[in-house]
């Protein structure tokens, strides 16, 4: 064996010469480059629609502006019994479908009433106006739903991880101190994420104004519907954030719920990959 200048060397067992060859002139492995920068994803626009007469077995959303190849998320629920599925129209996959719990009425009775939701994704192609979803029967007094086109989401896998949870109504009875709602117990496992997180609420008698405002939760509100203080109403939140690197997400700041009120509260929280540049 040489070295560099060709003159030669000699090993010991224990000697570890490196960067020299067998003919002193061998190149030093190559380097990978790093592979290609990650945008993280962004909500480009939304559109939404409160349906507050009863007795309809359908809602219709508008589809927001979009490209085609944007990436669209479907969040839609209604007040109903358990039985009263959504059902989504052709080309949409489910990310979760018909997250359910009841409620506690006046009395601290667990009744068959509550909030119902589902989401759905599909990426954009040609699209129509606006789509229609339908429900098992016209129980669904109450429907909410929004559409968010988003951009710079992965196109291969855009859902990264997901995870859904729901608030037991059926508590101590009414009066109690306001209950909490862990949210979030979820992780990415990539950089620059999107993050959303949906709230849906149904309550017999709503006060005035939103039942659930999340406390000290500052993420970026896409909508909050609510058909208002009405017999069996129904509130929708979509809120998102940006995540610059892997990791856990939650759990996040719990909700506080208002005294008094026993609803029912489905929520989930959906981590969306960017698209490599």
């Amino acid at each position: 064996m040489v070295d560099p200048a060709g003159n030669p060397v000699r090993l010991d067992p224990w000697q570890n010469i490196v960067g020299v060859g067998w003919d002193g002139d061998e190149p030093e492995p190559p380097v990978e480059p790093p592979g290609p920068p990650v945008v993280a994803p962004s909500v480009r626009a939304t559109a939404t629609k409160t349906d507050v007469a009863g007795s309809y077995a359908d809602i219709t959303v508008t589809v927001p502006a979009h490209v085609d190849g944007d990436l669209l998320i479907a969040q839609i629920a209604r007040s109903g019994d358990t039985g009263d599925d959504i059902t989504a129209p052709a080309g949409w996959t489910a990310i979760f479908e018909n997250l359910w719990v009841a409620e506690e009425n006046a009395f601290g009775d667990c009744v068959p009433f509550g909030a119902k939701m589902s989401m759905f994704r599909r990426t954009a192609s040609s699209e129509p106006a606006d789509y229609t979803w339908t429900y098992d029967n016209t129980n669904s007094v109450r429907r909410v739903g929004g559409i968010a086109s988003i951009k710079d989401a992965d196109p291969t896998t855009p859902i990264e991880a997901f995870d859904t949870d729901t608030s037991t109504a059926c508590g101590p009875g009414p009066g109690t101190p306001p209950r909490t709602l862990d949210i979030g117990n979820v992780s990415s496992t990539t950089d620059k994420t999107l993050v959303l997180v949906g709230f849906a609420v149904t309550e017999t008698f709503m006060p005035s104004g939103a039942p659930l405002d999340p406390v000290g939760f500052t993420w970026g509100k896409q909508w909050d519907l609510f058909t208002g203080p009405v017999t069996q109403s129904v509130q929708l939140q979509l809120h998102t954030k940006k995540f610059p690197t892997a990791g856990p997400i939650g759990p996040l700041t719990h909700a506080d719920l208002l005294p008094g009120e026993i609803p029912s509260i489905v929520n989930a929280t959906i981590v969306i990959s960017g698209v490599p540049t």
